[in-house]
């Protein structure tokens, strides 16, 4: 589980000269990103290999051959506020690697037959004639938009010779297009991932049959927001049967009442207005899954079909004054409010009650349809009620955030916040401040060496076998650290077993910062004294 990314070439149909130029041009859109990309690294620390990031992000400038970027996250000088809320200094996740050598990505033997990457997924040897240049889980991070604008300019710059693909869609491809612009001025387009209609064609272009979709599906795995897209397209290529057919082979699978299946009819009435056509399918057809007409109504009532405005008005802007809100409590009123399609982009198709009821009716009989059409009026008036009784709880919520919200305006109440912060997470902190303080003093009594010595090197052991990662400024300073509490401190800050992520980003922003570092020596040192 989790956010991939992908990008797959024909490498013998691409100019070496091209190539080098194109991962020239992507270097840059990469360094130039806002928030800066980090390339993992090891450090050897006094014999004792950490765990390092760096945003130089290029490696083995000199050899033509292995030259390439390596990327896994990005980096955020984030307050301590916002570590408290789970937000991390260092974002990773899996890491990405690009050549310069386009002979990096060649094999011996003859070159890709297919007409085009895409006709590359109907056999196994056009697979094996395209080669991965990476696939990885960026998790949805920040980084994940920069390394997006890379595949797209590789797709454009190299036509049916590149494809990018993964979990993307058109908001990310919006992004990624207006970095691409901002830094080389190169206007490229969406990724055929998220352009289904010119996937259509190319794909329908050689097999005018579902088995083409299917085996396109099959090979890049796109999400399912692109996938109910095809169907979109297939309607406005007045393909019918294969809307039908295409439908019908992914809602079957599904089960009644699941999300899945609501957003999935919500895809059909969009895509074409026909309602009659759903229920036939969904709950006659031999072909279909046989659901209850109850089920599919249900999902409709909870995706605001035949709502007024002003009822779908509501939860849209509930959602949209949570956005920000960080609680527990908004935490589970959001899970609520995403089990309506309500809120969800683009918004759900209209239709009218008249239309609705016309369909029952014909598909079922006049008095079963209009049973059906008065339990859907009740199901529809349920969800509604059930929303709108959280409205005293959005209240609550937005009531707290706009007061922490009014804190941050500022820089210099930002900084006190942090200083108050640090004080409250160095109670927790100073008994084993202490503790670690008395230890190192004893060792180094014991082996006759300095204390600061004797605590930078146990830092740097219990660093190495944790793995704990720091930025390379970070190791920079601690390296030539010569405050004894401030050593202890981050000895102490590693030793800690704290497995809960709010400990975790507080220390990373802690680690990552000296000046931090030395506000929580000045709070721990404060509670010293006091105890004495």
């Amino acid at each position: 589980m989790g956010v991939f990314l992908g990008l797959k070439i024909f490498p013998d149909r691409i100019h070496p000269d091209d190539w080098g130029d194109f991962y020239d041009d992507s270097l840059r859109l990469l360094v130039s990103f806002s928030e800066p990309l980090i390339s993992p690294n090891r450090r050897i620390i006094q014999g004792f290999e950490c765990v390092s990031y760096s945003r130089d992000i290029e490696r083995d400038r000199d050899d033509p051959m292995s030259r390439h970027w390596h990327v896994s996250g990005s980096m955020r000088d984030i307050s301590v506020m916002e570590a408290a809320k789970d937000q991390q200094y260092l974002a990773t996740a899996q890491s990405f690697r690009m050549f310069r050598a386009l002979q990096r990505y060649r094999s011996p033997g003859e070159g890709s037959k297919a007409a085009g990457i895409v006709d590359a997924v109907d056999d196994e040897a056009g697979e094996a004639e395209s080669c991965l240049v990476f696939f990885a889980k960026t998790q949805g991070l920040a980084f994940h938009i920069p390394l997006l604008a890379v595949a797209m300019l590789a797709e454009h710059r190299f036509p049916d010779c590149a494809i990018t693909f993964g979990d993307i869609d058109a908001s990310q491809a919006d992004q990624s297009q207006s970095i691409v612009f901002r830094h080389l001025g190169e206007r490229i387009p969406h990724p055929l991932l998220t352009d289904p209609s010119r996937l259509l064609e190319k794909v329908l272009g050689r097999q005018e049959d579902i088995n083409g979709l299917e085996q396109f599906i099959r090979v890049y795995s796109p999400p399912r927001e692109a996938a109910s897209q095809l169907l979109k397209a297939l309607v406005d290529h007045n393909q019918w049967g294969l809307a039908r057919e295409w439908f019908l082979k992914h809602f079957r699978v599904l089960s009644p009442g699941s999300i899945g299946a609501g957003k999935s009819c919500l895809s059909w009435i969009q895509a074409t207005s026909d309602l009659q056509g759903l229920f036939v399918m969904a709950c006659k057809s031999p072909a279909g899954p046989q659901f209850k007409p109850e089920d599919i109504l249900k999902s409709l009532a909870e995706a605001g079909i035949g709502s007024t405005d002003e009822e779908m008005r509501w939860v849209v802007e509930a959602n949209q004054r949570l956005e920000n809100a960080d609680s527990l409590s908004a935490l589970m009123v959001r899970r609520v409010l995403s089990q309506s399609s309500f809120a969800t982009d683009p918004r759900p198709p209209v239709v009218e009650v008249g239309a609705l009821k016309d369909a029952l009716v014909t598909v079922f009989g006049t008095a079963e349809g209009e049973r059906l059409m008065v339990r859907f009026e009740d199901q529809k008036r349920a969800f509604l009620d059930a929303l709108t009784a959280l409205e005293g709880s959005i209240d609550s919520i937005m009531d707290e955030s706009d007061g922490s919200l009014a804190e941050e305006l500022s820089y210099e109440e930002e900084f006190k916040r942090d200083e108050d912060i640090l004080g409250i997470f160095a109670q927790s902190l100073h008994p084993a401040w202490c503790s670690v303080k008395e230890s190192t003093d004893e060792q180094a009594r014991s082996s006759g060496g300095s204390v600061v010595s004797v605590t930078r090197r146990l830092l740097f052991r219990e660093c190495a076998s944790r793995h704990l990662p720091l930025t390379e400024t970070a190791w920079d300073w601690i390296e030539n650290e010569q405050d004894r509490d401030v050593l202890t401190l981050l000895l102490t800050l590693v030793l800690v077993k704290n497995p809960e992520i709010h400990f975790c980003a507080v220390r990373d922003c802690v680690m990552n910062n000296r000046h931090r570092c030395q506000i929580l020596v000045s709070a721990l040192k404060a509670l010293s004294s006091s105890d004495s």
